[in-house]
């Protein structure tokens, strides 16, 4: 038998629990629940201190709600840390009761529990289980007594702890619902206040989908429209509405009635939580603007009478935002552009912004009175020119817009029609080159040792450019399946004349790719052909008789003569047949006029050797050729000094 001791402590201990229960069972407030709990227990067990502290997952914090040192409530009612490796922590991780009977710190370290309490000579605790998973923990502590606690204890404690789960739970959720309703009745009481000082869109709905009579000012003007009174909600926003998410509108409201629903879920379902809205203006053209829905219930006596619904014109954040987005787009852009203009030689960066600068003057001269059918191979001419160097120091932003504007450009040439859209379509797009090649320049402006980095000695000048070209001809090699390499041993970069050296440089860069396209063949027909495998590329100059000379020559099959007869037979005044061959390499010259059978990045558009012709013979010059089937092919180049 039960001694008598032990039988009226077991009582007393059922009437706490019962107590305990009886508490939690009739109150909701958290705090009232915990000092409950904290008076039953130090009526059963030795308590120096005391705390109740929940796990926070989403914030991986411990939160402290209740903490109680010496019979006295700490001063702060809830402190936070960061989820670490403290008693608390362990008992939660494991789901399992702690019971320390002496010399905790030693057994803190055995375990790893980080503790700073030295006090303590005995510990128990046990973790808060609600639905399968530790939300908290309850800890008491004996700073007088070793062996304070037992397992019987532990017992006790884990019974305290699961019914203060349950009830804290509880408790948390009711406090969200009742904070909700009590928003939603206050606003409803000072209606009439609200609808004329709010800026929200405020309506009532009813079970029919109609809206109130009364409204804040603020939703006609959102809407541009007047008496929205009476009008069903779904009704009125079937046209305006073109997101098919308004489809779904009437099953939501009707949900949103429905008290067996959870608010919340709902809330996170609204079909129309933002949308692009069309809204008139008293007969003005329609706008669309982005409105957003929130739809929240108002209770009567636990039912669901009506439902309050807030709309808020975003159209100026949403635009901000595109436009930050368009901005920080911008910038990630531009230092995609200076780290590829970092990798170019300032010399050569800078010769190119020189070179660019007169054909986009050329361009503007020419768009200055409207762009033409006629204008089409001049400005075909200045923007192959700008593709190809850019093209050359691999700045392919700009190689690629240029080649996109040739697109247009050669639609619009082989248009029968004088179509204005095609015209449109180039003047976009040399805008857009013209805006690229701003940027870049700023960008160049910002680099405050670029300066710095230019050398202007011909020779250095001269080797940039040779080394580019290597580079040009290494990246079309690569794309066509041949070999080549430069020679340049004779050229002699210190007779150049200065003011001929943009010029020679764009001349250089158009021949270069035209030879690496058109001469040049693949590394197998070389080989086939008794050639070595890697062609060759000579470039020489000389000072002949107050004249500036290059030859510029290549190994490879000279001049395809068949495919120029080919090409030319729609030429006018030209019989193609039995035209001297003189004649017929001639026709290399003519803009539009290509034996590619493709058209690429590199070649096809017959534009190339037509640019350099325009170049040199505007500075007074003369270019003739010469070839030899499968031998070679030779530009002679003649400018005066």
């Amino acid at each position: 038998m039960m001694e008598k001791n032990a039988l009226d402590h077991r009582i007393n201990e059922l009437a706490i629990l019962n107590e305990i229960g009886r508490a939690l069972s009739s109150t909701i407030k958290i705090n009232d629940l915990i000092e409950v709990i904290y008076q039953q227990t130090t009526r059963v067990m030795e308590v120096s201190a005391f705390y109740i502290a929940l796990y926070m997952p989403q914030v991986n914090q411990m939160m402290f709600i209740f903490d109680v040192l010496n019979g006295k409530r700490q001063p702060q009612e809830e402190r936070a840390r960061e989820f670490g490796n403290g008693r608390t922590e362990y008992i939660i991780k494991n789901q399992k009761p702690l019971l320390i009977n002496s010399n905790p710190q030693k057994v803190y370290r055995e375990l790893g529990i980080v503790s700073g309490d030295k006090k303590a000579k005995a510990c128990a605790g046990v973790p808060m289980n609600y639905n399968g998973k530790a939300i908290g923990a309850l800890v008491v502590q004996s700073y007088d007594i070793d062996e304070a606690y037992d397992q019987h204890h532990i017992e006790l404690l884990s019974t305290i702890a699961s019914q203060a789960a349950i009830a804290i739970e509880n408790a948390r959720l009711f406090e969200k619902l009742e904070e909700r309703n009590i928003d939603l009745l206050q606003a409803k009481r000072e209606t009439d206040n609200i609808l004329n000082n709010v800026k929200d869109g405020l309506f009532l709905l009813n079970r029919e989908n109609r809206i109130a009579s009364q409204y804040s000012a603020s939703l006609e003007k959102i809407f541009e429209q007047k008496n929205l009174g009476e009008q069903v909600l779904t009704e009125f926003l079937a046209d305006k509405i073109k997101d098919k998410g308004v489809e779904s509108l009437p099953d939501y409201l009707k949900l949103l009635f429905d008290p067996q629903v959870d608010a919340q879920s709902l809330y996170d379902l609204n079909p129309i939580s933002q949308v692009p809205v069309i809204c008139c203006g008293n007969g003005k053209d329609e706008r669309i603007k982005q409105l957003t829905f929130e739809f929240r219930r108002i209770y009567q006596q636990k039912s669901i009478e009506e439902i309050i619904v807030s709309v808020n014109d975003i159209t100026e954040q949403v635009n901000l935002a595109d436009s930050l987005e368009r901005t920080k787009e911008q910038s990630k852009k531009l230092m995609e552009w200076l780290f590829i203009i970092l990798n170019v030689d300032g010399q050569m960066l800078d010769e190119f912004i020189k070179s660019t600068d007169v054909e986009l003057e050329v361009l503007h001269s020419i768009r200055e009175n409207g762009i033409s059918r006629d204008d089409l191979n001049k400005i075909y001419r200045a923007v192959h020119t700008i593709k190809g160097n850019a093209g050359m120091l691999e700045l392919n932003f700009i190689a690629d817009e240029a080649h996109l504007i040739e697109e247009h450009l050669t639609a619009a040439r082989d248009s029968e029609e004088n179509n204005e859209s095609y015209l449109n379509e180039i003047g976009s797009g040399l805008d857009r080159l013209a805006d690229i090649f701003t940027q870049v320049k700023t960008l160049i402006d910002r680099i405050s040792s670029f300066h710095a980095n230019f050398r202007p000695t011909r020779t250095y000048e001269s080797n940039m450019i040779f080394k580019s070209l290597q580079k040009l001809i290494d990246s079309g090699c690569e794309k066509y399946g041949k070999k080549a390499e430069l020679d340049y041993s004779e050229y002699d970069a210190s007779i150049v004349p200065y003011q001929h050296r943009l010029r020679i440089r764009n001349v250089l860069v158009q021949l270069t790719r035209n030879s690496v396209y058109h001469g040049i063949e693949t590394t197998d027909n070389r080989i086939a052909r008794g050639k070595s495998e890697i062609g060759r590329i000579r470039v020489s100059n000389s000072r002949e008789n107050g004249n500036f000379i290059i030859v510029f020559e290549d190994d490879g099959q000279g001049i395809q003569v068949e495919k120029l007869k080919i090409k030319a037979k729609n030429l006018p005044d030209l019989k193609a047949d039995n035209c001297p061959e003189e004649k017929i390499l001639e026709l290399i010259f003519i803009p539009g006029l290509s034996t590619s059978d493709e058209v690429d990045m590199t070649a096809g558009r017959g534009m190339g050797l037509d640019a350099v012709k325009e170049k040199v013979e505007s500075a007074g010059g003369r270019i003739s050729v010469a070839h030899t089937k499968d031998k070679f092919c030779k530009f002679t180049i003649s400018l005066p000094v």
